[in-house]
């Protein structure tokens, strides 16, 4: 059976294909209005043109999941893929719709691309993007907070502690502003903070509430540090442990591998942690190895052992934080709780409290 390559270059008002046989000779392609309803059209004209295997890639970006949903059903095979990944693509100094959908099949038929995991599962696609929303909030919570210091300091009213922030003490800190404007800058600002507070208590609820129906969230709280937030956080993005098929990947996804690059055997550099990956995951681990540094813990004594083999806290915080990731993987692979005495009576904790909510 003939096989075909198409490419698709979405825009938010256009989209590009471009269709590839198997000898790279271009067989179809077609300008369109992006809607659900011009791209059943075409992706049914493509393949009553290209009688075959069809192949469709597209690049990862904000409708990457809509398009999942609508085109994946109508094709042998459905690719979204990392445009980092395609600097023929995106370095070319010569760019158009038209040359990227054709560049696109063409990788798409060398297999030359990063293909990008996302689920077809629809409750963990919109539980995904509620923990997203969290943390947006959470980082306009952190601006705003950035923003008030900032106009304070600028009047030489110095916050250091979030309690100053207070609302008990925020007149306290206007009335020390002498300016008139200045003062009317900062109670919007604090308006625009108690917002994004409210907003992040919400969005919380709804993440929580939603996460009931994932039977690791409660699993991974039986992890010391991993509360209801980073348990959500680590399902939400991983989605499914069993896409990886070792540790080593997991760390990758999570951006704690480490990168090497070489020629001819020969190193081009040092070695450093690699820049892609998830920052909130890694950030997930840190937050759980620095809960963990205040108590007497089995990761406090992994971190120990590391230290005393590698004589260098940053190695052995790194190594610590991939254990921690390791370890939450693995529990929620074979579905069992933290092994330790303590841990399993948190998780049986977590999951009489689950099991009450609902």
């Amino acid at each position: 059976m003939r096989q075909f390559y198409a490419g698709m270059d979405v825009g938010s008002s256009v989209c590009e294909i471009s269709v590839e046989d198997q000898d790279g000779q271009e067989v179809y392609h077609k300008k369109f209005p992006t809607g659900e309803r011009h791209l059943l059209e075409v992706i049914q004209e493509a393949k009553e043109c290209c009688r075959g295997k069809f192949h469709l890639a597209i690049e990862e970006g904000e409708m990457a999941q809509w398009l999942a949903g609508i085109l994946r059903p109508l094709v042998d095979r459905f690719v979204i893929c990392d445009p980092r990944r395609n600097a023929w693509i995106a370095k070319d100094r010569y760019k158009n719709d038209r040359i990227d959908a054709r560049r696109l099949a063409k990788l798409l038929r060398g297999d030359f691309i990063k293909e990008i995991h996302h689920t077809e599962d629809v409750d963990r696609v919109e539980f995904k993007r509620l923990v997203q929303h969290y943390h947006n909030i959470t980082r306009t919570e952190s601006i705003l907070k950035c923003q008030i210091k900032s106009r304070l300091r600028a009047h030489g009213v110095i916050i250091k502690e979030d309690r100053d922030a207070h609302p008990d003490s925020r007149e306290a800190n206007i009335a020390r502003i002498p300016s008139l404007h200045g003062q009317q800058v900062l109670r919007q600002l604090y308006a625009f903070l108690d917002s994004a507070l409210q907003a992040k208590e919400n969005a919380k609820k709804l993440m929580v509430s939603m996460g009931r129906k994932f039977p690791e969230i409660a699993l991974l709280q039986s992890v010391y540090g991993v509360g209801p937030v980073w348990a959500c956080t680590f399902s939400a993005y991983i989605q499914t442990p069993f896409r990886f098929k070792d540790k080593h990947k997991l760390w990758k996804y999570c951006g704690l591998s480490i990168t090497d690059r070489s020629s001819n055997g020969l190193p081009l550099g040092f070695h450093r942690l690699d820049r892609s990956g998830v920052s909130m995951l890694k950030n997930l681990s840190y937050n759980v190895f620095m809960s963990n540094m205040i108590a007497d813990t089995d990761f406090k004594k992994s971190f120990k052992e590391s230290l005393d083999r590698t004589q260098d806290k940053t190695h052995a915080r790194l190594n610590t934080q991939r254990k921690i990731l390791a370890v939450l993987w693995a529990m929620w692979r074979s579905m069992e709780t933290y092994r330790s005495q303590g841990g399993a009576q948190k998780a049986a904790r977590y999951q009489v409290k689950y099991l009450a909510a609902d």
